[in-house]
């Protein structure tokens, strides 16, 4: 069985081995290219009118969510809730992608974290279309 201080050994030792393998130069690297995909998905969250963002894009973390129906109706927060979950269930379901809904003072909103060395931007572009397909 694994307990905290295991789990945080381990941690340490990823770590160590991330430093080692890439230098800090590399990790540095790392870090400031998964920042700029976050930037880039906040862009295109913002390009779809029917979208918004719940709070500002921090590292690799974006959270957004629904706003507006078909017609350009503003959703009331249950309705916007709703579909949000809706949403996030099915694509959770399908496998293919990976997303966590969260829930802020009775605000259902969609976390997407980009923080793999495999995510590329095209993967943040399928996603966010496969997301505005079952959004229709």
């Amino acid at each position: 069985m694994i307990n905290t201080r295991t789990a945080q050994r381990f941690n340490s030792l990823k770590f160590w081995y991330m430093l080692r393998s890439q230098g800090v130069e590399g990790l540095q690297n790392q870090i400031r290219l998964k920042v700029k995909l976050a930037k880039k998905f906040e862009e295109l969250v913002l390009s779809g009118p029917r979208l918004k963002l719940f709070c500002k894009t921090i590292f690799g973390l974006v959270c957004f969510g629904v706003a507006k129906d078909k017609e350009g109706r503003e959703y009331s927060l249950e309705e916007a809730n709703a579909e949000s979950k809706r949403i996030v269930e099915q694509i959770n379901k399908e496998r293919k992608f990976h997303v966590i809904g969260c829930t802020v003072l009775k605000a259902y909103f969609v976390r997407v974290v980009v923080s793999s060395h495999l995510t590329e931007n095209a993967h943040l572009e399928a996603f966010l279309k496969r997301f505005c397909e079952l959004f229709n």
